[in-house]
């Protein structure tokens, strides 16, 4: 379900960026060079000031819209952001129950 739903997103990008229009090679010669612009300057935000947690994924999802490899890696941080995110909402929970 949530595959079908993340390919959906990626075509919609892909048309509202109307990168429908260009011919195969170059959509992805320019999607992979502004996808791996955003992942690299990620990568080196890790270790320099900046917010790395903002572009390593927007690099992937970038990247995903032209490359398997890249949807396969997005979907996995996708899935480790809901996975962290039940575990923020459990946390708090026991949390609130406990002051109670």
């Amino acid at each position: 379900m949530a595959g079908k739903n993340a390919h959906e997103m990626l075509a919609k990008v892909r048309h509202k960026l109307r990168l429908d229009r260009i011919p195969p090679f170059a959509r992805k010669l320019i999607v992979g060079i502004v996808g791996g612009v955003f992942l690299v300057a990620g990568l080196a935000m890790i270790f320099l000031p900046g917010p790395a947690f903002v572009f390593i994924p927007l690099g992937l999802l970038v990247l995903a819209t032209e490359f398997k490899w890249a949807e396969r890696w997005a979907d996995k941080a996708q899935r480790a952001l809901h996975k962290g995110k039940e575990k923020w909402r459990a946390r708090k929970r026991r949390r609130a129950a406990s002051k109670a």
